[in-house]
């Protein structure tokens, strides 16, 4: 059989992964997606291509279904973030990540076996299985938890001017963060006119470009209006919520910096932003909050089954304290040891079983 040469190939078939790649994010933004989705699909194809560089994959219309399971195999076991990221050296990607890969490389190959573009005869993803999700307990901050991280950003601690700007702003980050079920990025991106006092609500922008309101309490409502009168003559030009003591806009990794610093000063063991998420959720299902109004709040399309698993677990865990069998029998067997065998006063048997 006579193989052709790379002059001979069209263009489709010398298409590189990496290439394929760089059309799919900028058909993607040309479609106004919404950019932290963008960026997610970006490193997912970046690091599938870096494999396929390294392990000498064909062309784009080439690939096989054999070299995805090949990579997600190895995905399972490599270290997470090739590397990168120093203080995760050791981790391995979780369930839900290398799942998220799939859906997102599963739209990447669909996107390029669409007629119109043909750069794939097919969509190799179709016949391999989505990687399983491990369906952990939820975890969730306890109301001491949560108190002792609003207690280290009291305003009432500052001793210095930039003291007390930036202890507000925290303050009122993390009222935003305790007191609404927002995730990390619709709170971060927060502009300035989408805090609707008056009206006791905060306005986000969700997945798919979706806007919604969450409403806040009292206490977020003061923390936020304290924050906003302090940020007033700071950054009176710019627009974006959140800014430094210098009047420079902040992004989602410095409040993921702040609550690093605040897990090691309240000793928490675990603390990341969706936490707070997963909280309140826990909270108003749990005060009997319904389905249909949570997910307005929220954004949910569906309330993840993991919370309704969450709260079967702690009302099992209510009840195996009332009738626990260990509990019951240990208390029978201190009895049996005051009376001895038979209900006779005494020591129970004596030699080794």
């Amino acid at each position: 059989m006579s193989v052709k040469k790379v002059s001979d190939l069209s263009p489709k078939e010398n298409l590189r992964l990496r290439d394929a790649g760089r059309r799919f994010i900028n058909s993607y933004r040309a479609s106004n997606y919404q950019e932290s989705y963008v960026r997610s699909l970006e490193e997912t194809i970046a690091y599938l291509a870096l494999y396929s560089e390294e392990h000498g994959w064909p062309t784009v219309p080439h690939i096989t279904t054999e070299h995805l399971e090949e990579y997600f195999a190895y995905s399972r076991t490599r270290q997470k973030g090739y590397g990168q990221r120093k203080s995760e050296k050791g981790q391995t990607p979780s369930s839900s990540y290398l799942n998220r890969q799939y859906r997102q490389l599963h739209c990447f190959w669909g996107w390029m076996a669409d007629p119109q573009r043909r750069l794939a005869a097919e969509n190799v993803l179709d016949v391999m299985r989505a990687p399983r999700v491990e369906e952990n307990i939820v975890p969730t901050l306890s109301d001491d938890q949560l108190a002792d991280l609003l207690a280290l950003v009291n305003p009432k601690l500052a001793r210095t001017r930039k003291d007390a700007f930036r202890l507000k702003r925290n303050n009122a980050l993390l009222y935003l963060f305790v007191d609404s079920p927002g995730r990390l990025r619709e709170i971060a991106t927060m502009q300035v006119d989408d805090v609707i006092l008056d009206e006791e609500k905060v306005r986000v922008m969700g997945k798919g470009r979706r806007q919604r309101f969450m409403p806040i309490g009292p206490a977020a409502q003061r923390a936020m209006q304290d924050y906003l009168e302090a940020r007033e003559t700071l950054a009176p030009l710019t627009q974006d919520l959140w800014v430094s003591e210098q009047g420079r806009a902040l992004r989602s990794d410095w409040i993921s910096s702040l609550l690093k610093r605040l897990k090691k000063r309240a000793k928490i063991s675990r603390l990341h932003p969706h936490m707070f998420r997963h909280t309140y959720a826990m909270d108003s299902l749990r005060k009997q909050m319904p389905d249909e109004v949570l997910k307005i709040i929220g954004g949910w399309k569906k309330i993840p089954d993991t919370y309704f698993r969450t709260l079967g677990f702690d009302d099992a865990a209510e009840f195996h304290r009332k009738m626990s069998p260990g509990d019951r029998l240990s208390q029978q067997t201190r009895t049996r040891r005051k009376k001895g065998p038979g209900g006779d006063k005494g020591p129970g048997p004596r030699g080794r079983l």
